[in-house]
């Protein structure tokens, strides 16, 4: 059984790197975005703190602070009775260290931001994020069980497995991550209302 630390350290790194579901599209379109201004404010799961401030087009600005910070744009979508989060890497220039935006716009141009995706719940002042697992979509795509464009994508060269990024339209995601998206294998993260 794995510890809360083990389960917060594991939804850190879905968060931050290659752990998770990747898309170029997004789960979302502007009409199907759902506002839910209960889960506006600060939220803490150990030492971690997960912050949802409210963003333009129906959509947050997700940020989590542990010993890195990331800040997301999120868009909140339900599909099949369930609750999903889409997250894209945030960038409105706005650094408090640097406040450099032309260095970022240049450092940027090496990278293609994607999407990637959580189920999402909330409830009893809870917020509960459950990633998608990589090897299970992997194994779907080997065994044929699935038919979603996608590539396949070696970030270095030593790694064995490839990164799975998703090219497939916005309703054809919609469609399989609404079929594949309850999977309870999956270790969710609990944060509390702070």
């Amino acid at each position: 059984m794995k510890t809360r630390t083990t389960i917060l350290t594991t939804i850190l790194v879905i968060l931050s790197q290659a752990c998770t579901v990747f898309s170029i599209h997004p789960l979302y379109t502007t009409e199907d975005l759902l506002v839910e201004t209960a889960i506006l404010g600060t939220w803490r799961a150990g030492n971690e703190t997960l912050v949802f401030d409210n963003l333009q087009n129906s959509k947050y600005r997700m940020t989590l602070m542990s010993d890195d910070t990331v800040v997301f744009s999120a868009g909140l979508i339900n599909l099949r009775d369930q609750l999903f989060i889409d997250l894209f890497p945030y960038s409105d220039c706005d650094f408090p260290d640097t406040n450099d935006c032309l260095a970022y716009e240049n450092l940027s141009r090496n990278f293609v931001p994607v999407h990637s995706f959580l189920k999402f719940g909330f409830e009893n002042n809870q917020i509960i994020l459950t990633p998608f697992d990589q090897d299970r979509l992997q194994t779907l795509f080997e065994q044929n069980r699935i038919r979603l464009s996608h590539e396949k994508v070696v970030i270095e060269e030593e790694d064995e497995d490839p990164l799975i990024v998703l090219s497939a339209s916005t309703p054809e995601l919609q469609k399989f991550i609404g079929r594949y998206g309850d999977d309870e294998d999956n270790i969710p993260c609990v944060f509390n209302l702070r």
